[in-house]
């Protein structure tokens, strides 16, 4: 299986047998869908507007035709319990996010904001359906 990885401000999309997968994720946002074999990854900073990320909800929309087939993943976002005027501004990315995704027409199937002090992987492994999230402390942390 050939991995595409996404790094930040990237979109991708692949099919079984590929997997998808965005790791270092802070407060980074990462969406992954996987639907009938094909994935759509974007990772995007939180706070940013992100015209990949509206690409792949309007991809969405074009692509799917049965919404019971979609999955929707959506990691990171990961606040600062030292900065409050970044934490509010994660917790409006947060918001802005699912938002989008509800106005599309869709509702995510598993969200794990991340926690501080720690980054996450996502990976969409197409070929069986899933997705996996891997959380780890962060090395060199922002936040001291």
């Amino acid at each position: 299986m050939a991995e595409k990885i996404v790094e930040m401000n990237e979109y991708k999309k692949a099919r079984a047998p590929h997997i998808l997968r965005s790791s270092g994720l802070g407060p980074c946002i990462c969406v992954g869908a996987d639907y009938n074999k094909s994935g759509y990854m974007v990772h995007y900073p939180s706070g940013a507007y992100s015209l990949k990320f509206e690409k792949l909800l309007k991809d969405l929309k074009k692509d799917v035709k049965d919404k019971s087939l979609l999955k929707i993943y959506v990691a990171g976002g990961a606040e600062n319990p030292k900065d409050e005027e970044f934490t509010e501004m994660i917790l409006d990315a947060r918001n802005d996010c699912l938002e989008k995704i509800a106005d599309a027409g869709f509702k995510p199937t598993e969200v794990r904001w991340n926690h501080p002090d720690t980054t996450q992987t996502l990976s969409l492994i197409l070929d069986e359906g899933k997705a996996v999230y891997n959380q780890e402390l962060d090395e060199i942390s922002e936040y001291e």
